[in-house]
């Protein structure tokens, strides 16, 4: 998704096999859904939310990015 062009569509059980059942199960307790419908709604916002971090198709600054402002995002599209 880093790069300039479309982003390529990732699945919600890409999602699941890449983080696993027990990450996904642990970070959905917080969003009010269970693992299967978090990685879908992740799937479907991830190559937006890199898309804002990486305008120019690279991390900018120190490469590491504002993880307040990624979690504003996520809560933002969680509601």
């Amino acid at each position: 998704w880093m790069g300039n062009g479309d982003n390529l569509p990732v699945s919600g059980d890409q999602l699941q096999q890449a983080f696993g059942n027990d990450t996904l199960s642990n970070l959905a307790q917080g969003t009010g859904t269970d693992g299967n419908g978090l990685a879908s709604q992740l799937a479907s916002m991830l190559p937006g939310l890199i898309d804002q971090f990486t305008p120019k198709g690279a991390v900018e600054g120190d490469g590491m990015p504002d993880l307040g402002a990624i979690a504003g995002l996520l809560g933002k599209f969680m509601k």
